[in-house]
């Protein structure tokens, strides 16, 4: 006898259930990348923004270096003398100033450097700032 219920056009309880497994499964990957993704991007946005500062800030070291009549040099302070002016690059607790005003902050090590014995007129600076890390050697003129 022919049932209206039985006429083979539905699906099964297991089949629905099946599906909204492997649905379900689908869509925690797609989240699960989208979190990686979102993680990724936030990290490489911050090396980004420190590998920028620590650019500009080495590019205004070393025009000021290079320019320099006078310089002397301690672990965390440089004092340049250029054409009677007065530069004084200092870092402290974390943050980096030019004359007193601020060029980074949130640094996570500097260190600046003379050869020989500070009488060279190589001077050599060290960033380290989220996880970027970069060193130059000037030559003062």
């Amino acid at each position: 006898m022919y049932s209206l219920y039985n006429n083979g056009k539905g699906f099964t309880l297991l089949e629905v259930m099946l599906s909204t497994v492997l649905g379900i499964i689908v869509i925690i990957a797609v989240l699960e990348l989208l979190t990686l993704s979102s993680i990724s991007f936030t990290k490489q946005s911050n090396i980004f923004s420190a590998t920028q500062e620590i650019s500009v800030f080495m590019l205004t070291f070393t025009k000021d270096i290079h320019n320099a009549d006078t310089i002397d040099v301690t672990d965390t302070r440089v004092d340049i003398t250029s054409d009677g002016k007065q530069i004084t690059y200092v870092y402290n607790n974390g943050t980096i100033s030019r004359n007193s005003k601020i060029l980074m902050t949130k640094v996570d090590a500097l260190k600046f450097t003379q050869t020989p014995a500070g009488t060279g007129r190589l001077i050599g600076v060290t960033v380290s700032k989220n996880g970027v890390e970069m060193r130059t050697m000037v030559y003062a003129k």
